[in-house]
């Protein structure tokens, strides 16, 4: 049931390029070129959608910690 919901929302998105998140949300930014979806949060880790060739999404999730 995810997979569909995020290939949805991923069609969905109504902008392109970058925008950053306010003050006190987890989320960093959210950026939106072309199919992509990448959503940056501030302890450094950061989640991609990218289409697929079947029509759904594949999301590659990075886990990296911030650096400090």
């Amino acid at each position: 049931m995810l997979l569909p919901a995020l290939s949805e929302a991923c069609r969905k998105v109504g902008f392109r390029g970058r925008r950053t998140a306010p003050a006190g949300d987890p989320v960093e930014s959210i950026q939106a070129d072309g199919e992509v979806v990448v959503i940056r949060y501030r302890d450094g880790s950061a989640q991609v959608l990218a289409p697929t060739q079947d029509g759904l999404v594949a999301l590659f999730v990075s886990a990296t910690a911030a650096a400090g």
